[in-house]
């Protein structure tokens, strides 16, 4: 599978075109809050959801499986092809979001990315999506919550 590898400042520059946000995003503004205050401002609603037993998990009292992310993060909200952008807190310490094909999505989350960065991917923090050929943004809160949004929808 291939992973490249692309600035926090190209990504911030696709979003803010793909979704015509009104202010520009900064490499340092690729976090939830921030993406989700470039929406609201823009009048774009984001749609939100809570992750059941997000707290249990957190707490370390149960696991939640990478299937049921994916499908959280996922299901019917848009195909698996094309290219898809990922953020997760290990690429803050070198500015660059992770570039993969959605269709090698699985194998990212449960191979490479613990390779890459010892760690499981899924943790208690923010992780973003981005699909930019569907227009398409979903992220993972650190709260607990999962947001996304679709020129689509």
């Amino acid at each position: 599978m291939d992973i490249n590898k692309i600035t926090f400042e190209s990504v911030s520059a696709k979003i803010v075109e793909c979704f015509n946000l009104g202010n520009p995003l900064k490499g340092p503004d690729l976090v939830p809050n921030k993406l989700g205050d470039a929406f609201e401002e823009s009048r774009k609603n984001l749609i939100w959801e809570k992750v059941l037993d997000w707290e249990l998990f957190e707490s370390g009292v149960i696991d939640i499986s990478d299937e049921d992310f994916i499908q959280l993060l996922f299901n019917g909200k848009c195909t698996k092809s094309g290219l898809l952008y990922i953020i997760t807190d290990f690429c803050f310490s070198d500015k660059m979001a992770f570039c993969i094909s959605h269709s090698d999505l699985e194998e990212f989350i449960t191979t490479e990315y613990p390779k890459l960065c010892q760690m499981s991917f899924f943790q208690t923090e923010d992780i973003i999506f981005f699909k930019p050929n569907e227009k398409f943004i979903t992220y993972l809160h650190h709260s607990g919550f999962i947001a996304h949004y679709s020129e689509k929808s």
